[in-house]
């Protein structure tokens, strides 16, 4: 793992570690192994729910500077209709959330927001503000259909502008 964090950006999102099945309801673990794997992440990803499991201790600020020392490179904290927040060691950049014309399925709008930050921050080059700006916007376009996010990056860019 450590050879390939040398090698490459790493992108992780907490809820595969923290979320776990007991019967048929999703709960929240501890995660032992976290300041073993944060020193070698690029990119964290959590929600609120998440962030406030891990951080329970901490204010927003103080718990993301925690996590910053630990070693992870940017923070993305999503906050549903609320935005999302995005953290480096030298900066922090408040999202809003792009009006949806309806909420039909939320399933997936985290994988969608991350899929859409990778692709603006890494393929495209662009800043964190940019890149999340394109990530709510894709994820607001995501929530209101069903299924995995079928859009073009034109029909993203068009949203962004339309507010």
């Amino acid at each position: 793992m450590f050879q390939l964090a040398r090698e490459n950006i790493i992108s992780l999102d907490v809820q595969g570690f923290l979320r776990h099945l007991d019967g048929h309801q999703v709960v929240l673990k501890t995660w032992p192994e976290m300041v073993e794997i944060l020193p070698i992440v690029n990119i964290l990803k959590m929600n609120e729910q998440e962030f406030e499991w891990l951080m329970h201790s901490h204010t927003e600020r103080e718990g993301l500077e925690n996590l910053l020392q630990m070693g992870v490179r940017e923070i993305v904290l999503t906050k549903g209709s609320h935005g999302s927040l995005i953290m480096t060691p030298d900066d922090a950049v408040s999202v809003p959330a792009f009006r949806c014309s309806a909420v039909v399925d939320p399933t997936g709008c985290g994988d969608t927001y991350m899929a859409g930050y990778l692709y603006m921050r890494f393929i495209k080059g662009k800043t964190i503000e940019e890149a999340g700006l394109f990530a709510s916007a894709m994820a607001s376009m995501k929530l209101e259909h069903r299924g995995p996010f079928s859009g073009s990056e034109e029909e993203v860019l068009s949203r962004m502008k339309s507010g």
